[in-house]
């Protein structure tokens, strides 16, 4: 799973980390806010694209808590269905060549 963004509203740093271990800012424990940006895309902004990008997580939270609560949660399940995609191919995977290796262990 891809490293995501996410930002305090205190101090204003910017932290990256799993999606969902990253809860506490490091430096003063106020809960972080995910800024939907994986790490790669956040290394190509410029500092100011960066701080306007947490600037309008921050105002978007200020004036709409309840929005921003459901961005957030549809942001984490959309990590969750990129998981059990993930994981489905996988399953699918062993379904196709667990018989094969059968086979293989029969005529060997």
């Amino acid at each position: 799973m891809k490293s995501t963004i996410h930002a305090c509203p205190n101090c204003h740093a910017a932290w990256s980390g799993h999606p969902s271990g990253t809860v506490n800012c490091p430096e003063c424990a106020t809960v972080l806010v995910p800024l939907h940006l994986d790490k790669d895309t956040w290394d190509r902004l410029s500092d100011e694209e960066k701080e306007s990008r947490k600037n309008e997580t921050f105002k978007l939270i200020a004036e709409k808590p309840a929005e921003a609560r459901l961005l957030s949660q549809e942001y984490y399940l959309r990590l969750i269905s990129e998981d059990l995609h993930t994981i489905k191919i996988l399953l699918i995977c062993l379904v196709i060549a667990f018989p094969f290796l059968i086979f293989l262990g029969l005529i060997g």
